[in-house]
């Protein structure tokens, strides 16, 4: 009597445990889409669903995901969620070259840097070589995984050239901020040109590290390197 009394009680603590995380998931979900709904609706109204579809369960779990990924934040935090898909949603609405995407990705990057410990020195552009590796998938219906090397230049007002080679090839062009944004334009590939973002840091050790994603037409990918 007394373990089917023990075994009850189990599974009542059970579904207790199952309806505190089914609220909690909820509740993180309707925060991630408020943040979605502020943002598509400042730009197309409130049928905004309409002009700009989203498959709102893959979008809430790439934001997931991203968030669980990212050094110092949460995915079991909501207001980390927030945080990470008031930024891509901005990219989503607004497009990866928007001047609201690239302000939202500077905000960001400062609010990682704070609680990482990597404050970059006000006004102080990162510069020096950075090489590292870059990979990805070329196509969409027939993807074909790809990797390769890079290597940048920056100059003490930010300006970067560099050129990346592997399983395609081609030069790179842009510009770091004070904040470490990154907008780099890549051509010369077989694909085509494109585009580089992310955000490169000076480092306590005096080094620069940098880290982001690449796309070029259909192909994408992500990139990161370190040096001096």
């Amino acid at each position: 009597m007394l373990a089917g009394f023990e075994a009850r009680k189990e599974k009542e603590e059970s579904a207790v445990v199952e309806e505190k995380a089914a609220a909690s998931a909820k509740e993180q979900a309707d925060a991630m889409l408020e943040e979605l709904n502020f943002i598509a609706q400042k730009k197309y109204g409130d049928d905004w669903w309409q002009q700009r579809p989203v498959v709102l369960d893959k979008f809430l779990e790439f934001v997931r995901r991203k968030t669980r990924e990212e050094p110092g934040f949460e995915e079991g935090n909501t207001n980390d969620l927030k945080i990470m898909t008031r930024l891509f949603s901005k990219q989503l609405i607004h497009g990866r070259n928007s001047p609201e995407y690239e302000q939202a990705l500077e905000d960001f990057t400062k609010l990682r840097d704070l609680r990482m410990g990597l404050e970059p020195t006000e006004n102080a552009i990162p510069s020096g070589s950075l090489s590292g590796g870059w990979t990805g998938v070329f196509g969409t219906k027939h993807q074909v995984k790809v990797q390769g090397t890079f290597r940048l230049s920056i100059n003490s007002e930010g300006l970067i050239s560099g050129s990346y080679g592997g399983n395609d090839s081609g030069t790179l062009s842009g510009k770091v901020s004070s904040s470490g944004a990154v907008n780099v334009s890549s051509g010369g590939g077989a694909a085509g040109k494109g585009r580089w973002t992310g955000t490169i840091l000076t480092n306590p050790q005096g080094g620069i590290t940098g880290s982001g994603t690449w796309q070029q037409g259909t192909s994408r990918g992500s990139w990161e390197g370190s040096g001096r």
